[in-house]
């Protein structure tokens, strides 16, 4: 969308995907590892809701859940409870009805997995391989019904493979905290006369002429993270905004509606602030405002 709304502009940007995890495919395995462990895990449901192609839930369908969410105050995860009780709660109700009785099964199959990984290696003979080959060669099995093209199955796989090698994750939730981790994340490099979008992660040890930190509210920047948590979220804040050499641009929204108003620490309410961690440190501008003022010239920018 970012490199689409660029494009219209004239300027060229890089927006490339570096982790087969981050593509569709790769998404979706992931995501139902995270409802084998979490099946309240709101952000996985809405990734398989939307990432699934030709079930039967498209974006009308998507939307009428986060409106029944807000208008009921309710989280994503609780909404869809709700619905699969109730086929007259939204419309096409029927349709997501349908798709969540389908995850719902394939959890239970990866489920059955990590729990058959879990009893062999309590078995403890010498012929049994280690509990990472069991993990790895049953979540190989598994993806063979979830990733259907096998040259996609097999760079989610590899990759799975390499992380959990790195990690030394032996376990079904070892794993999952090592694929979901900000270290799994890989530095990219800046390609030159492209505007640069990169996440906060990415940007480390990179530097740019402009930087644009987009987004810069308290709701995700720190969020409900506490303690270490809080303390790493300012510093990451910290290397993104350190990454511009001349000139720095911090972005911040006063609302956000549509599905982004289900974003963030406080899910359905439209407010937003800027983040605290920036509070009192920026001149405020408004944006349009600002934008109308810019001179012609364009200088080379990097998003994060």
């Amino acid at each position: 969308m970012i490199e689409k709304a660029l494009l219209r502009e004239g300027l060229r940007a890089s927006t490339k995907v570096e982790r087969p995890m981050d593509e569709a495919a790769g998404r979706e395995l992931l995501s139902l590892m995270r409802l084998a462990g979490n099946d309240k895990d709101d952000l996985a449901w809405r990734t398989l809701l939307q990432i699934r192609k030709g079930h039967g839930v498209g974006d009308k369908r998507i939307h009428s859940i986060y409106d029944y969410a807000f208008d009921n105050g309710l989280r994503y995860y609780d909404a869809l409870c709700a619905v699969e009780k109730d086929a007259g709660a939204v419309p096409g109700a029927a349709a997501i009805q349908h798709e969540m009785a389908a995850v719902r099964d394939l959890i239970g199959q990866l489920r059955e997995v990590v729990g058959s990984v879990a009893d062999a290696t309590l078995v403890g003979a010498a012929a049994v391989p280690t509990s990472q080959g069991l993990l790895l060669d049953g979540l190989s099995n598994f993806a063979t019904h979830v990733i259907e093209a096998q040259d996609q199955r097999e760079a989610v796989l590899h990759h799975m493979r390499r992380t959990a090698e790195g990690s030394g994750a032996s376990t079904f939730p070892d794993l999952l905290v090592a694929l979901t981790s900000p270290e799994d994340t890989p530095e990219q490099e800046v390609e030159r006369g492209k505007v640069n979008v990169l996440t906060m992660h990415q940007a480390k040890g990179l530097s740019a002429d402009a930087v644009i930190v987009a987004g810069a509210e308290r709701e995700p920047i720190p969020g409900k993270a506490t303690g270490d948590r809080y303390r790493d979220e300012c510093r990451l804040l910290y290397v993104s905004v350190t990454r511009a050499k001349h000139h720095l641009y911090v972005t911040f929204c006063n609302e956000r509606h549509g599905q982004q108003r289900h974003s963030g620490s406080e899910r359905g309410n439209p407010t937003r602030e800027l983040t605290p961690f920036l509070r009192g440190a920026l001149d405020v501008e408004s944006g349009p405002a600002y934008v109308a003022g810019l001179a012609i010239g364009r200088p080379a920018v990097t998003i994060t």
